[in-house]
């Protein structure tokens, strides 16, 4: 993949999108554009295109105006050209260790290339291109980081929080994303964590929206009947973040896979065709240590000497109910963890030490799902301007979505479910008219 750096990219700060398909930029993207294009020359780099020359150019040429509409200019767009992988099939390209190298590779050539400031990246979601990407984008990352390069990472979803999101579009009072259910794809995400960046749309009708008009471009992918899902007041996002100096640590284990606590990925898996995250096996990405190891321990050596404020523990995120008591050991004091909160979510210990160089690690007890996904060491909260807007609240799961009930909202329901049976008509009319050819 060819890449051109022009004089105007040294103007602001880069932000680099990674999406697998053509439409995801804005259903990871699309509410908040405009926004990051105050801070950010933006680019987008899809990873996945479909394996027909004819329908890949289509593809092609939809995405760049789909693109344009939203500022961001052709030259700053990318294809990786890897093939659009059915969810339904049996296997994916990405299980073969040459070609899991060659994605992970051509996507640290492009972050070394960019240097980007800003990383926005799919999460590990429904479809097998897009968990292939979240697993490629997060190896990539840490592969190209250290303690002079740490850029800020927020991956989000395409699907759960867009695409097949809640319809909720109001004409009347825009409202934020919601989600049907706490638990996501990722199930190491906590809704009330979220970095919640919001939009430069004001409330109107559906198809007078600006991102409406972009979907509206993604033709041959009808994407314009997920409008309502997609619209909303906000992106949402979690941090992962870079400065964890467990990444740039020594780290040795009494027995298990010591690689998975500092590889920056809390959910790794050869399994991505599987629909329901509950039921894909995520032991590849896990430390756990052997049966007959009576006491485990880890122990961290730490580049240099270093002020600790927190560790972070992360265990399984296929379980819940992960019983456990950890001792950490840090110069002469003692602190201890008792149980690791469910699916993987961090586990977080207050330290507020200085001149740290060592952390020796003791698992004094454990149950049978007891395991380690990451361990992360910081200094200090992470600082970025876009973060001034993070989210806390918890009220925006979805229970049961009533319209406003104004003239203007019964106008855009009507107008906009109108468009909706035009363009499943036309859908139908184009597959007959396809078959009868």
């Amino acid at each position: 993949m060819e890449t051109n750096k022009t004089k105007e990219t040294e103007k602001l700060s880069v932000c680099l999108v990674f999406v697998p398909h053509q439409d995801d930029e804005i259903n990871l993207i699309g509410n908040c554009s405009r926004y990051l294009l105050e801070f950010y020359d933006l680019y987008v780099i899809y990873s996945s295109l479909d394996t027909d020359i004819e329908k890949s150019e289509i593809r092609k040429f939809e995405a760049k105006k789909s693109c344009e509409i939203l500022g961001i200019p052709g030259n700053h767009i990318f294809f990786m050209g890897y093939p659009d992988t059915p969810n339904s099939i049996g296997n994916h390209f990405f299980e073969e260790p040459e070609m899991h190298h060659k994605v992970v590779a051509d996507i640290c050539h492009i972050l070394k290339f960019y240097k980007p400031e800003l990383i926005i990246g799919t999460d590990f979601d429904y479809h097998s291109d897009h968990r292939m990407l979240s697993i490629a984008l997060e190896e990539a990352v840490c592969q190209c980081i250290n303690k002079n390069y740490q850029p800020f990472v927020l991956k989000g979803f395409c699907y759960e929080t867009a695409y097949y999101g809640i319809p909720d579009y109001s004409a009347v009072k825009l409202g934020k994303t919601k989600i049907f259910k706490e638990l996501l794809s990722n199930p190491s995400y906590e809704w009330k964590k979220r970095v919640s960046l919001p939009t430069r749309e004001t409330e109107g009708y559906i198809w007078k929206k600006r991102i409406y008009f972009a979907l509206k471009q993604h033709m041959s992918q009808y994407a314009v009947l997920h409008a309502a899902s997609i619209i909303n007041a906000d992106n949402v996002f979690w941090n992962k973040r870079t400065d964890n100096i467990a990444l740039y640590s020594d780290i040795t284990c009494s027995s298990g896979n010591n690689k998975a606590l500092n590889d920056f990925k809390i959910i790794d898996t050869d399994d991505i065709i599987t629909i329901d995250p509950r039921k894909i096996d995520y032991t590849k990405g896990l430390w756990k240590p052997e049966n007959s190891d009576k006491e485990p321990w880890i122990n961290i050596v730490l580049p240099s000497k270093s002020y600790i404020e927190k560790i972070i523990f992360h265990g399984n995120p296929g379980k819940k109910g992960q019983t456990t008591e950890i001792e950490i050991f840090i110069n002469d004091c003692k602190f201890i963890c008792k149980n690791l909160n469910d699916y993987g979510r961090e586990t977080r210990i207050e330290i507020h030490k200085d001149n740290i160089q060592e952390i020796k690690i003791r698992i004094k007890k454990r149950n049978k799902e007891f395991a380690l996904s990451e361990i992360e060491v910081f200094e200090a909260d992470q600082r970025f301007h876009l973060f001034s807007n993070v989210e806390t609240e918890t009220h925006t799961i979805y229970k049961k979505y009533k319209s406003i009930n104004t003239f203007q909202e019964c106008i855009n329901s009507i107008g906009f479910n109108i468009i909706i049976l035009f363009t499943k008509i036309k859908r139908k009319l184009s597959k007959i008219y396809s078959i009868k050819i």
